[in-house]
């Protein structure tokens, strides 16, 4: 059964600018670093690593992102 509930307005979608989180790992000039989040963040790791590895492509970022053992991780391919 559909139903419709009224309310004021739509919510914004607050986007979290990856690129800057990106550009600060690319920065620290490391190798391999472990990205943490919590639910508030990402509702699991597979939604994380999407957005991780969509906001890479899209930056031209020389960034591989990869799961292991239920932990996400960045990659710099420039070291």
């Amino acid at each position: 059964m559909i139903k419709f509930v009224e309310v004021k307005e739509v919510p914004i979608c607050q986007k979290k600018n990856l690129q800057n989180y990106l550009e600060e790992f690319m920065n620290m000039n490391i190798k391999v670093a472990r990205v943490e989040f919590d639910e508030l963040d990402y509702k699991n790791i597979d939604a994380a690593a999407a957005a991780f590895n969509n906001s890479a492509k899209r930056g031209g970022f020389p960034i591989t992102v990869t799961r292991r053992n239920g932990e996400l991780y960045l990659i710099n391919r420039d070291i």
